[in-house]
């Protein structure tokens, strides 16, 4: 983490529309959101959704989806995270400390690039309608592959031999019957639909066509805010949690005396308006843990942040710079798998909560 004076808080960006790829950046106290964009310039990587999009977002939407509290008081991003209810347009000469709670999912605004799109659906449209069959076509005989062996055996006719070139016109070009001409369109149609939507969902999705991906130098990084770090997924938070609390247990068979493998079946609540992330920002700074304890919606304050970071902090203080930069990249990717005295009966009287609304449910 940056020991700079101007570090103010974490945020993460969604990259490619995909939640597995929630990133965390370090946010100064003087960045706005217009800053944020240099992310996107440094980096060698492709990080929009698809070639039908700018590489560089115009902007950032906030996600205000509350979000998922687990066992330790951590908080995952709701599976509603990229809803249009949860989202709200950020002024790029905003702030980010301003907008945001520490921790805040944000996601880019990619503008379409309309031109591109439309040319490579107006070509692959194209090349779908050479190969309707002739029986059809208003055209025929003009379809790709025609005209390859065409031009094939008019080469092998003037480089190699007229005689093999007659023969290869004879069977790749003798008239076919109705029904493998459907057949081959049909093939076609599909080839053509792959194309497209291995474009459209980007799996095929170069930085760039022109340039080269730029060099990119430690300090380049470090402007950026670059964690290395990834909001987990709450299937990867429970497969991540459990392991922990059973070795700590020292095994299955320990935690299952101990009854432990039945409270982890439970490790997490999906929390509703005004709770999390969702928390008004006008709250920020003025709730207390005591505060917290006798609500029944679990809140973000900022007492609350930072006594988890004492504790992380306090937990890590002893080990090098290494071993430190990669034990708190897992806290940023997973949350804390311990937490306070304090903490610990607030996450508590919400599980109950939740508890009591699904027991008057069933």
């Amino acid at each position: 983490m940056s020991k700079t004076e101007k570090y103010a808080l974490d945020v993460y960006i969604r990259m490619n529309l995909d939640d597995e790829r929630d990133y965390c950046f370090e946010v100064k106290e003087t960045d706005t959101f217009r800053d944020l964009l240099k992310i996107f310039e440094t980096l060698p990587l492709t990080l929009n959704p698809s070639l039908f999009y700018n590489r560089v977002p115009i902007g950032f939407k906030i996600s205000r989806c509350p979000g998922i509290l687990t066992m330790e008081g951590g908080l995952l991003f709701g599976r509603e995270a990229a809803d249009d209810k949860w989202l709200t347009t950020a002024p790029n000469d905003a702030l980010v400390v301003s907008k945001v709670w520490p921790g805040q999912l944000l996601h880019p605004i990619w503008e379409e690039r309309t031109f591109l799109k439309y040319s490579i659906t107006a070509a692959l449209l194209t090349w779908l309608y050479t190969d309707l069959p002739d029986f059809v076509s208003p055209t025929p005989g003009i379809g790709f592959t025609t005209i390859l062996c065409k031009a094939t055996c008019n080469l092998l006719e003037k480089y190699y031999s007229a005689d093999f070139a007659d023969h290869l016109r004879g069977e790749l070009l003798s008239e076919s019957t109705v029904l493998v001409q459907c057949v081959f369109f049909a093939l076609n149609f599909f080839k053509v639909l792959i194309v497209y939507f291995a474009l459209y969902f980007g799996a095929i999705n170069p930085y760039s066509f022109t340039e080269k991906a730029p060099q990119v130098t430690r300090e380049d990084l470090v402007a950026i805010g670059w964690t290395g770090a990834k909001k987990a997924t709450l299937e990867n938070f429970r497969e991540s949690y459990r392991s922990y609390r059973i070795d700590q247990a020292g095994g299955v068979l320990k935690a299952h005396q101990a009854g432990l493998l039945t409270k982890l079946s439970t490790t997490t609540v999906t929390l509703g308006p005004e709770e999390g992330f969702n928390t008004p920002l006008d709250l920020m700074g003025k709730i207390t843990l005591q505060q917290l304890e006798k609500q029944d919606k679990f809140q973000l304050s900022l007492d609350l942040l930072n006594a988890q970071e004492k504790l992380v902090h306090d937990e890590l203080k002893d080990l090098d710079d290494k071993e430190f930069t990669l034990r708190y990249k897992k806290f940023r990717s997973l949350g804390p798998f311990k937490t306070t005295p304090e903490i610990e009966k607030i996450v508590q009287h919400r599980f109950e909560i939740e508890a009591e609304k699904e027991s008057k449910k069933s």
